[in-house]
């Protein structure tokens, strides 16, 4: 698997999962890709974290290391993942006017 993350600044870190991932490797990732990586963008401390409802993502842990690091987070995320396909269905029919 692939990790990676990307801003309008342009691209961070990518980098190769072998194992499963869990809690804690998501968290490790975090510390070693994600922050430098904003770092390295020249982010300001407003940016905004993004991430879908998986288990390793809502753990209580990662939470916890979240609000420890002070990340910023968008909650909404579901109601736009709700709304993605109807976009996405859109998009693709303006296509083919």
């Amino acid at each position: 698997m692939l990790w990676g993350c990307f801003s309008a600044k342009g691209p961070g870190r990518q980098i190769r999962v072998k194992e499963r991932m869990n809690g804690a490797m998501y968290r490790e990732i975090f510390s070693d890709n994600l922050l430098p990586s904003a770092r390295a963008l020249k982010m300001k401390r407003g940016w905004v974290f993004q991430h879908d409802n998986d288990p390793k993502h809502t753990a209580r842990a990662t939470k916890e290391w979240l609000r420890k690091k002070h990340f910023k987070r968008y909650e909404k995320l579901q109601e736009i993942n709700a709304m993605l396909p109807a976009c996405l269905i859109q998009s693709s029919d303006d296509l083919h006017k």
